[in-house]
């Protein structure tokens, strides 16, 4: 295989690898997809343009691979997991600063990070720092404000969520059951006060799916599973949960409750690979006040679903458009675009040259192989 090859297998699933368009019906909170009606569907059904953010490359703004991305105040913030690090550029994509630079044991530094956020209710930026058991607190332009201290109750800690004000989600993981839990923490009480949405057992010994597991929509939290699950649940400023609506694919629909029990890791590990032809898998299920996108696998191809939400009308569409390009997960999506980080090397794979204007054509027979990955925009119809 070659390099290119491996660069897009890398990008199409950061876990797996995506083929189609049918149509799909919904009842309730329940969304039915018909997979063997599926067609092809073209770049300009989805989206009417591509715009291209070159990332500044120096020796303080290298990226290696982007876990997470978040736009908020204008600029990009995009988590490094290789680095263990947040790398924040303007909206033009000029470097502005990397969290390395605060990297360390002395006051204000951090010595790890599993997840960061830019808080909706004070506009800073918040590292979590589970080896310290502390959360960091930065402005937005990266200028150490305060720590909050958390409870060892919490760990072991991976990913987290401000709520509200005063309550955050994290995700934490019983490693012996293999399951996860959220447990909801009160930063005035310093206690957790409420643990919610477990996961079922074995489910964690399963491929991640579902790399970043909470989202924000119309102030409320989003949460799925990191494992391939059909549901997407609502969690409110209360930490109320609701369950927001689930995918039914009929006969191919996999059912992670009803996971076999007792077997040993490496039978959980290898389960999609091992039951490929026998269920769909979904896994990213990106969401705006517009569409619901579903991104799942099936045999050995890779689809993506797309619900408008008024008429509820879905279509279904191939992880390569018919006129060009390979569609893959966003790393970010908002009202108006997919927001997507691709290195040099394969970003002729990703844009369909029609879209593209002779300055954009330009710009990128400008870009070398060495330079930092490309922020492609892929503007919503």
């Amino acid at each position: 295989m070659s390099l290119i090859i491996k660069k897009i297998a890398s990008y199409c699933c950061l876990v797996l690898a995506i083929s189609c368009s049918s149509p799909v019906t919904q009842e309730g909170n329940v969304i039915y997809v018909d997979k063997d009606s599926a067609k092809r569907i073209s770049f300009s059904d989805w989206f009417s343009g591509v715009e291209l953010i070159p990332l500044e490359t120096n020796q303080s703004s290298l990226l290696n691979r982007c876990y997470k991305m978040l736009y908020e105040h204008k600029r990009f913030y995009i988590f490094d997991i290789n680095q263990r690090a947040v790398l924040a550029f303007d909206s033009t994509g000029s470097f502005l600063f990397s969290s390395l630079s605060f990297k360390g044991q002395g006051p204000g530094e951090y010595v790890s990070i599993t997840d960061f956020s830019v808080n909706p209710f004070t506009g800073n930026l918040e590292i979590l720092d589970p080896f310290s058991n502390v959360m960091r607190i930065y402005d937005k332009d990266g200028v150490f404000i305060k720590n909050i201290n958390l409870t060892e109750a919490l760990l072991p800690m991976g990913e987290f969520m401000p709520l509200s004000s005063d309550l955050y989600l994290f995700k934490s993981s019983d490693y012996k059951k293999r399951k996860s839990y959220i447990k909801v923490f009160s930063i005035s009480k310093k206690e957790i006060v409420k643990e919610i949405l477990s996961s079922p057992e074995n489910s964690t010994a399963m491929v991640t799916t579902n790399l970043v597991i909470f989202s924000r929509l119309d102030n409320k939290v989003l949460y799925g599973y990191g494992a391939p699950d059909n549901n997407v649940f609502k969690i409110d400023t209360t930490a109320t949960v609701v369950d927001h609506y689930q995918y039914d694919f009929g006969k191919y629909t996999f059912n992670l409750r009803s996971l076999p029990k007792n077997e040993d890791k490496s039978f959980y590990s290898k389960y999609q690979e091992m039951n490929k032809d026998k269920y769909v898998f979904p896994f990213t299920k990106p969401e705006n006040l517009r569409y619901r996108f579903c991104f799942f696998w099936f045999k050995d191809s890779f689809y993506v679903s797309r619900q408008e939400k008024e008429s509820l009308s879905i279509e279904v569409g191939l992880n390569k458009f018919s006129d060009g390009g390979i569609f893959i997960p966003p790393n970010y999506i908002d009202e108006d675009y997919f927001y997507f980080t691709i290195e040099p090397i394969g970003l002729e794979y990703f844009l369909p040259k029609e879209m593209l204007t002779l300055e954009q054509q330009e710009l990128v027979s400008g870009i070398k192989e060495d330079d930092n990955p490309i922020i492609v925009k892929y503007k919503l119809k």
